[in-house]
């Protein structure tokens, strides 16, 4: 059993009584327009909660240690996270620029040792607020490799032998070692590899002119790219040298 064409009642003048087509759709557009003012009203609020919502400053995620050698540059790449979602900008400033220079672009920073020694670098990152977090890497720098010379003689026509060992203290390619005396220069030992963190014995030989100076060392060139780039020498401050005075062999 069904009811059809059943009427809605209205409210007229305290009575009941039928309603018109027209009235019903009336309350109808009442009724979406009421639900549309509520919508907008809605969207209003969530914006103004929004833009009002509390300004965090940039949290740090990175940080630690840094490790290189003189002349060398280090990339490390920068970790901060910001609870607003904003676009962050970075500088970084070194304790000692006299061991460790630094530069950041971008999200990144790169870390160039100048010196043998430690430094801070500190990083900043600033949201367009201005609000700041900060974080700190601790920097070690060392020498580019380490060299002793164990042996060393000559025999009364200056024929001089040379022995020792180098460590390097980066991965080193087109690698040559030369010996000298004084600056009188004895001979070289080449390798196309060294190994970081290796001890590698080196011996050269040759006859030099004569000489007043005794103090024997090596003197280190190489590549950072191998062997389709030229070597170049090593700044010798950074390179640590273990002398060894020539001794006469008759």
């Amino acid at each position: 059993m069904s009811i059809k064409n059943r009427p809605t009642l209205a409210a007229i003048n305290g009575r009941s009584a039928p309603a018109t087509a027209p009235q019903f759709s009336h309350l109808r557009k009442e009724a979406l327009m009421l639900t549309t003012r509520r919508f907008f009203i809605a969207c209003i609020l969530g914006l103004a909660i929004t833009a009002c919502e509390d300004p965090a400053p940039p949290v740090s995620c990175g940080g630690g240690a840094v490790e290189t050698v003189v002349t060398h540059p280090v990339t490390e790449r920068l970790c901060f996270t910001d609870a607003n979602g904003d676009v962050l900008s970075y500088t970084a400033q070194s304790s000692n620029p006299n061991v460790a220079s630094v530069a950041a672009s971008g999200d990144q920073m790169t870390v160039t040792g100048e010196g043998v020694g430690s430094a801070t670098v500190t990083v900043t990152a600033t949201d367009p607020g201005g609000l700041t977090g900060t974080s700190t890497y601790s920097v070690n720098v060392d020498y580019v490799a380490t060299t002793e010379v164990t042996h060393c003689e000559r025999d009364a026509q200056w024929n001089v032998e040379m022995d020792g060992e180098i460590r390097p203290n980066i991965d080193m390619h087109g690698v040559v070692v030369t010996g000298y005396v004084g600056t009188r220069r004895v001979g070289a030992a080449r390798a196309d590899r060294l190994e970081k963190g290796s001890w590698y014995d080196v011996s050269v030989r040759g006859r030099i002119s004569p000489t007043t100076a005794t103090s024997c060392v090596f003197d280190v060139d190489w590549s950072r790219l191998g062997a389709m780039m030229p070597s170049a020498r090593v700044d010798q401050g950074a390179v640590s040298h273990s002398a060894k005075e020539l001794r006469l062999v008759r």
